[in-house]
């Protein structure tokens, strides 16, 4: 008489795969599907994580952040100060900006004869964002050559400034 152990180790074993194969099938089937990618882009109207608003103070074309409180106006510099960390007031202006240069420091970041982006202007600009008492302060400097009216004469436009035909003091009591 043959020994039955044999067949029925057999029809165990396969009777075992045909359970794991089935029950292997089951999970491949439920398994929910993988979250969709984040585009690396965020949309237009959205800022990403850290960046800084526009504000209403306009520095020669660069409109400073909302954050930054005007401190002075000149006619060739723009200085703003506010408790926004200085880092991100630098990521603020290198997106807003294309410069010559940029000198990274300690307490200080110099985007040497920048450009705004998006701006009609020949403008140059230094901007500096500079960390003073815990608090960060935007200066704005415009580099662009004073305009010279070209229909003055040499002559009236020493006048203009109180000098003579030969670069001397009209008046030598009046203090410049």
């Amino acid at each position: 008489m043959p020994n039955p152990l044999p067949k029925a180790t057999g029809a165990i074993g396969l009777l075992a795969s045909l359970c794991l194969l089935s029950s292997c099938r089951e999970e491949v089937q439920t398994a929910p599907p993988p979250p969709p990618k984040a585009s690396a882009a965020h949309p237009v109207d959205r800022l990403a994580p850290g960046e800084l608003k526009e504000g209403d103070i306009n520095a020669f074309g660069l409109k400073v952040p909302q954050g930054l409180l005007l401190h002075f106006r000149g006619p060739d510099r723009v200085e703003a100060d506010g408790d926004i960390p200085a880092e991100r007031v630098a990521n603020y202006v290198r997106v807003r900006t294309k410069a010559q240069s940029v000198e990274l420091g300690a307490a200080r970041t110099v985007f040497e004869q920048a450009k705004v982006l998006g701006v009609e202007s020949e403008r140059r600009l230094r901007i500096e964002v500079v960390t003073v008492r815990y608090r960060t302060r935007l200066i704005v400097r415009d580099l662009s050559p004073p305009r010279i009216d070209p229909s003055l004469t040499p002559e009236e436009r020493w006048k203009k400034h109180g000098f003579d035909k030969d670069g001397k003091l009209i008046d030598p009591d009046k203090t410049m």
